[in-house]
């Protein structure tokens, strides 16, 4: 009877069946064959729908509330008043009027959504989709344009006035600097995979604690409590931004396949044992 496994043509490393590359180099890893795959069944089980439950409630924790629930299939709303960064944005434009438009809209048709199905499916709405960016590296990004516009004007006022000498332009340029430096850094730290000094392609495996994850484990198949993501990616880095991406991709497991070596590799593992309410979960 012939073996399930299967392997790396680049490493020889052991694939889990749900691989789309190897743990160990990155390589790409081939689609297992259709027909050595159980087809899934059409309608959810009850491990399907607890698992939903699970999920419904991981996101009440964080703030959702639900907007409709169909038994299989949930909506979820996340009803705030908008992002820092846009209300002060606003606040400078419009001097309040635009917050009280954007925060009402923002908390009702403007809210994100996100559509939950028994079977592991997710839909988001655009407005969750968003750029990717969370709220922290858009405040720098904004305070950083602000100053360049305020370094902009005080370049203008320096070039008009010959009387104020070299002090003017050399504020305009430290207003600069500051700009650069605080868009920058809070883009770096966001990133967290490399040092600030990377320069170069570089490759990278990271892990992540998750709980109640769409995707079911990658080796064993069965929806996960609580596991880990394990992410690869093959970047370009500049000052320990990445700036081109030749390849990435990602593995989900359940604690007892990673813990068991069934993810192939040797990463080291995460606490996975601990306080799993911690654990960082990815949309």
């Amino acid at each position: 009877m012939p073996s399930d496994d299967r392997f790396c043509s680049a490493c020889g490393a052991r694939l889990s069946p749900g691989d789309r590359f190897c743990s160990q180099c990155g390589d790409p890893v081939a689609a297992a064959d259709p027909g050595s795959v159980a087809e899934a069944s059409s309608s959810p089980g009850d491990a399907d729908r607890a698992w939903l439950r699970r999920r419904v409630a991981d996101f009440r924790v964080r703030g959702w509330t639900v907007e409709h629930d169909h038994g299989d299939r949930v909506v979820l709303a996340d009803r705030g008043f908008g992002s820092l960064p846009v209300h002060v944005l606003l606040l400078v434009l419009t001097g309040g009027v635009g917050n009280v438009l954007y925060a009402w809209y923002r908390h009702t048709s403007g809210a994100p959504r996100r559509e939950i199905r028994a079977d592991g499916t997710e839909r988001s709405s655009p407005d969750d989709a968003g750029l990717g960016v969370d709220h922290w590296t858009a405040a720098g990004a904004t305070f950083g344009f602000l100053l360049v516009v305020a370094a902009a004007v005080v370049l203008a006022a320096g070039a008009t006035s010959a009387a104020s000498g070299p002090l003017v332009p050399v504020a305009g340029l430290l207003f600069v600097a500051i700009a650069l430096g605080v868009t920058y850094f809070p883009l770096a730290a966001r990133q967290g995979d490399v040092p600030l000094t990377t320069v170069g392609r570089k490759r990278t495996v990271s892990t992540d604690r998750l709980r109640n994850p769409p995707e079911p484990c990658a080796a064993c198949g069965d929806r996960i409590r609580s596991g880990v993501r394990r992410g690869y990616a093959d970047r370009w880095y500049l000052a320990g931004l990445p700036l081109r991406t030749y390849e990435s991709g990602e593995n989900v497991y359940c604690r007892a396949c990673f813990e068991g070596g069934n993810a192939g590799g040797d990463v080291a593992t995460p606490d996975v044992d601990a306080d799993v309410d911690g654990a960082t979960e990815r949309a």
